[in-house]
């Protein structure tokens, strides 16, 4: 899988706040991150996209790309099973379901 081609595809149509990622945390070193920050111009946008311009192995074995991504009304995080790692979208929690759970 090409990390850049499946971010690309899991924001269409969603308008990125900012965004985190570190990629191969087993040496877990803080120089893997890859960081899109909030009020980002489009050249901090293609430079952020060009750091993810690699293949990793999205199926069994250990999980390659942790990471956060902010939308303007939800967030995605990544999601792992066995190995196998994908996005997943969330709802933003509101201030009240935050303090009731």
């Amino acid at each position: 899988m090409n990390a850049k081609k499946e971010f690309l595809k899991h924001i269409e149509g969603k308008n990125v706040i900012c965004a985190k990622f570190k990629v191969d945390d087993f040496l877990n070193d803080s120089n893997n991150w890859v960081i899109l920050k909030d009020k980002y111009t489009k050249k901090d946008f293609d430079i952020f996209c060009n750091k993810l311009d690699f293949d990793y192995n999205n199926s069994y074995g250990g999980q390659n790309l942790f990471g956060k991504i902010l939308f303007k009304d939800s967030f995605s995080d990544r999601g792992e099973y066995d190995g196998s790692e994908w996005w997943e979208n969330h709802k933003m929690p509101t201030i009240e379901e935050i303090i009731n759970n």
